[in-house]
């Protein structure tokens, strides 16, 4: 059962019931206000997106390491496979 579907969520985040039902949970999960609040214009991109940034600029910098070790690689096998 879906939002709007018997029951809805204000803005002060209270839970209306409508629809006559016997038995009902209800579960509501929302993030805490460490994460903030992700539309708040005064905080910096780099504040909001710092895990998205960091996990990108980690990926870059392994992809980076992984492409110079095979490039030395590659030219250490080329360089012992040359007739001297």
């Amino acid at each position: 059962m879906g939002l709007n579907d018997g029951w809805t969520v204000s803005s002060d985040q209270t839970i209306t019931v409508m629809a006559k039902t016997v038995n009902v949970s209800i579960a509501y999960y929302t993030l805490p206000d460490v994460f903030g609040d992700a539309t708040d214009s005064n905080t910096p991109l780099y504040q909001r997106h710092s895990v998205a940034i960091g996990t990108a600029v980690a990926a870059a910098f392994t992809v980076a390491i992984a492409v110079a070790i095979w490039r030395i690689n590659r030219i250490r096998k080329k360089e012992s496979t040359e007739p001297k």
